[in-house]
């Protein structure tokens, strides 16, 4: 579903961010993961973003962070942006 439309800061898509997970695990068995989710309403859209950050808590040389945006019609009820926020 969002395998194909992650991409990094600088602006390079990731092919498959599956793929892309395992090798930098591969590479870097200590890496933490975290993943969040945030959303803006903006005029008539609401905007999610997906973060996924690598982090080597030993090494302590900052994160590598890739995301996803997604654009949908305002939602206007915040329970429900919030709901849809966590699935």
């Amino acid at each position: 579903m969002f395998k194909n439309r992650f991409k990094k800061f600088g602006g390079d898509h990731i092919p498959d961010i599956i793929e892309y997970i395992k090798e930098f695990v591969e590479n870097d068995p200590t890496a933490t993961i975290t993943v969040g989710c945030d959303s803006i309403q903006k005029r008539r859209k609401t905007t999610y973003a997906i973060t996924i950050m690598l982090h080597n808590s030993f090494i302590k040389n900052g994160a590598h962070v890739v995301f996803y945006r997604e654009n949908c019609p305002k939602i206007r009820d915040n329970h429900e942006r919030l709901y849809k926020e966590s699935t």
